[in-house]
């Protein structure tokens, strides 16, 4: 778990978090808008104590790549980046994502992915 998981983000870190992750429009740690086909890195933020109160609870963002953690960044270093089902950004996960995970950046591009797929099936 990186540091930025470890610790709990402020409420305005947690507005730009849930930003991000639903729409993938801007970076989740900085708020910077994120251009067009830009990589992002899917990566744990912390957003508040765990019910028990023993640990943190995170949310997984995109983050450019100014933000994303060094050892995350390394991690990836030269490997190609999946490509999000719904827009087609560059797209990289940390080693313990799952490896049947479809590669998504944001909500918006899980919808975009399914409607696409219904409209397909439909024959449209």
């Amino acid at each position: 778990m990186s540091d930025d998981a470890r610790r709990v983000l402020t409420e305005e870190e947690q507005a730009l978090a849930r930003i991000a992750k639903a729409y993938g429009l801007t970076c989740g740690s900085c708020g910077k808008p994120l251009a067009e086909g830009e990589t992002v890195w899917i990566q744990r933020l912390g957003v508040g104590p765990t019910y028990s109160g023993r640990g943190v609870t995170s949310w997984r963002a995109p983050v450019c790549g100014a933000c994303a953690a060094p050892a995350f960044r390394a991690e990836t270093e030269g490997a190609e980046p999946e490509r999000c089902a719904g827009c087609g950004r560059g797209v990289h996960y940390g080693a313990g994502a799952r490896r049947s995970r479809l590669a998504l950046c944001s909500r918006t591009c899980g919808s975009r992915y399914r409607r696409a797929r219904a409209k397909e099936a439909r024959g449209s």
